[in-house]
């Protein structure tokens, strides 16, 4: 279980397996020390440059991300949290979550072209 990182509001309600993206309240020197990988460590991050995407479930796609993160190097931990519930504030839930690093720049979905959503799929063989 991940400890010693606080969420903040919910910097997006978006996305189809995810229970919701949040902004970072604060870390302690140990969440730091424990999970930050060295490229992450050396940026010295404040809590305003991490977001913590809490997911529904753990599936391929997940573990895509994942991957996905630490190639391009935005990825800092995952793990499980002890999330409020949205529904009753004062009940808790373990959630499978990821944290990463928030990079500049503007969501996909609040371009101009984001209404023209494409579904990819491989040709078939």
């Amino acid at each position: 279980m991940i400890e010693g990182i606080t969420l903040a509001s919910k910097y997006s309600p978006l996305g189809n397996n995810n229970a919701g993206i949040y902004s970072v309240a604060s870390f302690t020197p140990s969440f730091a020390q424990n999970y930050f990988p060295r490229n992450i460590a050396s940026l010295n991050p404040d809590p305003s440059r991490l977001l913590v995407k809490v997911l529904k479930d753990v599936d391929d796609d997940v573990i895509a991300e994942v991957k996905a993160l630490k190639i391009v190097g935005q990825f800092v931990a995952s793990g499980r949290m002890r999330v409020q519930m949205e529904d009753d504030e004062s009940m808790y839930e373990i959630k499978p979550m990821i944290v990463m690093l928030k990079m500049p720049g503007q969501a996909l979905t609040s371009t101009r072209d984001s209404s023209r959503r494409r579904i990819w799929r491989p040709r078939d063989r």
